[in-house]
């Protein structure tokens, strides 16, 4: 891991807003339920999330939900300069993979950043290889990030932090998303949920 990168991951204080906004909006879509205590949740009857996008890959390529066919897809929304949920949940991500793969499970993790006006396709290359050399990191335009990040329900705005680069942070909720194939939803998982669980939960 390059030292650029380890200055992303490590950088700054406890992200507290973060997990607030992610349990209410864990809330406000599926209700309390009891896999929440131990980081699963579970939708009842079919949730509305996930949807159309176009975003722009770390090789400057574009992006559409077609990536999404064939395997089992784990999808995070964050940015590189995060210092604890999002390096904390790819590293889940990526040990999950390596889990469902000894399962016989394809799967392929995408990072999709909510701070494009910092997260560069350069940046987003680097970061996302520290985790998985074959993860999928998107970024885009304003507009674009917006509308992918409407279609999975994602909360975040821009806080402003003299602490930060450029003076700020982003807000966010912090689901990882677990999708099929067909680019249907199946489940999402919180920041408890360790990768045992993500593996034993997406098993077939």
């Amino acid at each position: 891991m390059s030292e650029r990168v380890q200055r992303l991951v490590l950088f700054g204080a406890a992200g507290v807003v973060a997990v607030i906004l992610g349990l209410s909006l864990s809330l406000l879509i599926f209700g309390p339920t009891e896999n929440q205590r131990s980081g699963a949740v579970t939708a009842i009857g079919q949730a509305q999330i996930g949807g159309p996008f176009e975003l722009i890959d770390q090789n400057g390529r574009t992006v559409t939900q077609a990536a999404l066919e064939g395997q089992l897809n784990l999808i995070y929304f964050g940015f590189t300069f995060c210092p604890d949920f999002c390096p904390t949940e790819l590293a889940n991500m990526a040990v999950a993979k390596e889990k469902l793969a000894e399962r016989g499970v394809d799967t392929q993790l995408f990072f999709i950043t909510i701070d494009p006006e910092r997260d560069t396709p350069e940046i987003l290359k680097e970061y996302a290889e520290a985790f998985d050399p074959e993860m999928i990191a998107l970024g885009g335009s304003t507009e674009q990030v917006a509308a992918a990040a409407n279609a999975y329900r994602v909360i975040y705005r821009r806080a402003e932090d003299p602490d930060f680069p450029d003076g700020y942070a982003m807000d966010h909720s912090t689901f990882v998303y677990a999708v099929d194939g067909s680019g249907r939803f199946i489940t999402v998982f919180t920041a408890a949920t360790d990768p045992d669980e993500i593996a034993e939960t997406l098993e077939p």
